[in-house]
Order: structure tokens, then C-alpha cells, then sequence
């Protein structure tokens, strides 16, 4: 699923429903952060069933609304409506999401459940679509509703169910979600709604499309700005070309010095991203393909490669969250792709050696779905996030563990269906060691006069760090993670 959206300044409001079990808020992740009020009770997010991100919100009687506004309220324009719905029970009409105002006509919107099991749609026309597709219960559906240049096409699953001449002006805005507007009488959703995103002015699809295979992104693209340096800003290229792009977020003074090679490509606030040979001092050898580098760090490979897990976050762990999350990417660039691909694991083991090669294996259930995903990714690297989700709802992330991507071993049968184990190996060896608080310890042990302690985890950590817990400091030597949904370990080992 690509990372960021170019159609994102469109996006009117955009709902994930992340959040724990039994919250009775949500944010709108567009930039219009449209206040989301539950309504009636029986609403709330609910974890036991998701499409993405490990939540969704849960409708059996309640529903939800939005103040409508000019950016909810397509008039002739172009739109696109979607989500993820599923249904507890059928046989009876159930509201998605409509119009704020009044009885429904030409000039307002409703996408419902009908009796008989399928979709209806009505939008700035008179007789509306039905559609052909019987809907089950328990079952995950993408709906799309999209409006382009006065056409009205209903998608279910990425499969066209019809469409129809849409020429009026529809003028009264979305305000509700999970029910109709209850002056037109109550008729709410039995079921969850996850990533419901609405685009005003965009018709995102006007053909049958694969559904997202991830959840929406949450950003725009950045578009690159020409780059104008000055001797303070380095980019020198000996053997190569100068640098092509910056963002506005250059950092001044970095030097960044490619003696055989071509030009720094990205900036970040505190980071640079590079290619091969385009940031780092590579005399003979080879830089990371794709690595962040911290400008204070020195880089420098004489003879081999610089390590392959070079830039870590080392912001501090933040002192109160309300959860976390583990995001698994298949990165593109080195295949020349522009984005990563986000894959939905369910578990993962990981073994950072200090003084041997590190390895990391992980577990993808319906891995049938992402294979040509991750086939034209076969060069990248796998790269694990621990996010820590704040109580504003954003997350803050840290890079937790990086290899290169070796294979994946397909298997089928049981409930999962066709489940893949993704693995690679690499080196994690930090270029500057850090000294670093450990907190919880829930096991001891002592081998040959070395510790090993199982405690909290901390993404920060790699091999060659300074430990400190239980008034005990050593050199971490070796690190073991097992996450899933029942364990999350780690365990070290002093070098």
C-alpha cells in the first residue's frame, strides 16, 4: 500500500477508527479534522474485528456524525466514497452513509444495505443504483461509490455493480455514517465500519481496480523543490552529478562528499536519506542501497561496506501511551519503485548478533493477497516499526529491526488460508554505540559470568550498546524478540 497519497489535499475526511476497545471517540485523519460525535450508544470502537490497524468501529444500534461543511458537500464535482464495511446480520435496511438533511432526492447522498441483501446507492439522480452482488454476513466488503464527470458507479470488492447518469447538483452534505439522517427515520448499520475515506473532486475509480491491500495513507506526497546550494550546504560530487533535489527542510552544512557516485536525493528534518555513494564517504566499497544517516555520525568505508543498520532513532521513549503497534515494510527503492509496501503480519522472531550475521523471520496470513507485491520487491529490505500510539491518536515509530529481504515460504490450509514466512538476515551493528535504560526486568540469569535479562522492549537497542537494569551495566552482545498475539519478549545477552 503506498505511504503517501497525491490526492491527499482532496481527502475531506478520513476515518481509520484506530483506538482501544470500547472508545467512544475517533479522529478524522484529513486536514480537516472533522469532530466525530457517537450517537445513541451501542457505537464504539471495538478491537474484535478489523480490516487494518487492529481496530474498527462497532454499530448495533448507534451511529455517527460529522458537521456537515463545503468540503463534505460535492455539488457537481467529482467524488469518491469508500470503506470497509461488514455486517452482523441482513434482511433488513441498514444506513452507510448519507446525507445530512432531510428526505433523500436529487440533491442528496445515501449509500445503504437493502432488505435483500444488496447495496443501493442514490446520488444527485432520481432512481439510484442497485446492486447485483448479494452481501453476506461476517464477511469483509470494499465499497466504493464515485462520481466522474456526471456518472455515478457503485463498486463492490473492485467489481463494478453499476452505474447511472448523475447531472444534478448534489448540495446537502455528508453528516452521517452507520444510519440514515434520523429525521428521515432510523434504519442504523448491525456491523463494523473500518478506513472510511471520502475525496471531494477526485473520482479515484472509473474501472474495476484492486482494493487497497493496506489502510489509506495518511499524508500527501512531498513534492521536492530544486535544489539551490551554496558552498555551506556541500553536495559535492567529484566523479557524479550535483545535487538534483532538496526538500525546504536541508539541513546546512552537512558536506555530504561522493567521491564515485551521483547526488544526494532526499532530505529529512534530521536525517538524510541516501543512495549508494550519495551521502556517505565510500572510497572503495559500497554504502547501505537505501539507509538514514544522523548528520553528526561520520561515515566511512575504506575497504567494504559500511554497516547495514547505520541511523537509529534515538528520541526517547515516549512516558505515556495508550498502546502499540508493530508495522512490517517491504521497501521499494531498491527496485526502483517509488513506495513501500506495507505487509500485515501477525507474528515475528528476530536473533541481533553482535559478532554474526542477524537474523529475522515473520509471519503474513493471506499472503496470496500481497505476493506480486512483494515479488517486485525482491530486492528490498524488511523492516519492522514499533510504534507507540499517543494519547492525540498519532503514533510515534522506531525503526526496531532491518535485514535483507531472502525469501518467502508459502503455505496453505486451516483457517488462515495461505500464510507466507518472510526472512532475511544482516548486519545490525550500531556505528555509534549508545548507553541505554532498560526498565522492567521479568528474568535472570547468569552463564559463564555473563547476564541475560528478559525485560520491556526497547526498539532503540542493537548489539554493542551500554545496558543498565537492576543497577547492573553491561555490552549487549545479543538480542532476541518474539512478538505475537499472546507474547511479546525480549531477551539479551551480554557480549
Amino acid at each position: 500500500m503506498p505511504t503517501s497519497d497525491v490526492n491527499f489535499s482532496n481527502v475531506s475526511l478520513l476515518l481509520p477508527f484506530d483506538g482501544s476497545n470500547g472508545d467512544v471517540t475517533t479522529l478524522d485523519k484529513s486536514a480537516s479534522n472533522h469532530p466525530v460525535t457517537f450517537n445513541n450508544g451501542n457505537v464504539a470502537i471495538s478491537t474484535v474485528q478489523s480490516k487494518w490497524g487492529g481496530s474498527s468501529a462497532l454499530l448495533s444500534g448507534g451511529y455517527l456524525s460529522v458537521p456537515g461543511g463545503v468540503d463534505l458537500t460535492f455539488n457537481t464535482g467529482d467524488f469518491t466514497v469508500e470503506c470497509w464495511v461488514r455486517f452482523n446480520a441482513t434482511g433488513y435496511y441498514q444506513g452507510i452513509v448519507s446525507s445530512s438533511i432531510g428526505v433523500f432526492g436529487t440533491d442528496s447522498f445515501l449509500l445503504r444495505l437493502r432488505s435483500a441483501g444488496n447495496l443501493f446507492v442514490i446520488a444527485g439522480n432520481t432512481t439510484g443504483i442497485y446492486g447485483t452482488t448479494p452481501l453476506a454476513v461476517n464477511t469483509w466488503y470494499h465499497v466504493a461509490v464515485v462520481k466522474a464527470s456526471n456518472v455515478l458507479y457503485l463498486y463492490v470488492n473492485g467489481v463494478l455493480e453499476g452505474s447511472i447518469s448523475s447531472p444534478n447538483s448534489i448540495t446537502k452534505p455528508i453528516g452521517f455514517i452507520g444510519n440514515y439522517d434520523p429525521s428521515y427515520g432510523a434504519n442504523p448499520l448491525n456491523g463494523y465500519i473500518d478506513d472510511l475515506r471520502i475525496t471531494n473532486g477526485i473520482a479515484r475509480y472509473t474501472a474495476n481496480f484492486t482494493p487497497p491491500i493496506g489502510a489509506y495513507p495518511l499524508s500527501g506526497t512531498i513534492t521536492p523543490t530544486p535544489f539551490a546550494g551554496t558552498p555551506l550546504q556541500g553536495a559535492l560530487a567529484l566523479a557524479g552529478g550535483f545535487a538534483s533535489t532538496s526538500t525546504d527542510k536541508w539541513i546546512p552544512a552537512q558536506g555530504n562528499l561522493s567521491i564515485a557516485g551521483a547526488q544526494l536525493v532526499h532530505s529529512f528534518i534530521d536525517t538524510v536519506k541516501v543512495k549508494p555513494g550519495q551521502g556517505a564517504l565510500a572510497l572503495v566499497g559500497l554504502v547501505p542501497d537505501f539507509h538514514y544517516l544522523n548528520p553528526a555520525q561520520l561515515h566511512l568505508a575504506i575497504v567494504g561496506n559500511v554497516p547495514v543498520f547505520e541511523g537509529r532513532v534515538l528520541a526517547p521513549i515516549p512516558a505515556v501511551w495508550l498502546a502499540t503497534r508493530y508495522r512490517c515494510y517491504l521497501t521499494g527503492a531498491e527496485n526502483g519503485l517509488p513506495t513501500d509496501a506495507e505487509l500485515p503480519i501477525s507474528s515475528f522472531q528476530t536473533r541481533i548478533n553482535g559478532d554474526s550475521t542477524s537474523y529475522m523471520s515473520c509471519v503474513l496470513k493471506g499472503a496470496d493477497n500481497y505476493v506480486d507485491e512483494i515479488v517486485a520487491r525482491n530486492l528490498g529490505r524488511l523492516r519492522i516499526w514499533r510504534a507507540y500510539v499517543l494519547s492525540d491518536g498519532t503514533e510515534l515509530p522506531f525503526l526496531m529491526v532491518e535485514v535483507l529481504f531472502e525469501r518467502i515460504d508459502l503455505s496453505s490450509g486451516g483457517k488462515s488460508g495461505v500464510t507466507g514466512q518472510l526472512s532475511g538476515t544482516g548486519n545490525m551493528i550500531p556505528q555509534t554505540p549508545k548507553t541505554i535504560a532498560l526498565k522492567n526486568a521479568t528474568f535472570f540469569g547468569l552463564s559463564g559470568g555473563k547476564h541475560r535479562y528478559r525485560c520491556e522492549i526497547d526498539p532503540r537497542l542493537r548489539p554493542g550498546d551500554t545496558a543498565t537494569i537492576n543497577n547492573t551495566t553491561f555490552i549487549i552482545g545479543g538480542i532476541t524478540h518474539i512478538v505475537d498475539t499472546k507474547t511479546t519478549i525480549m531477551e539479551i545477552a551480554e557480549a
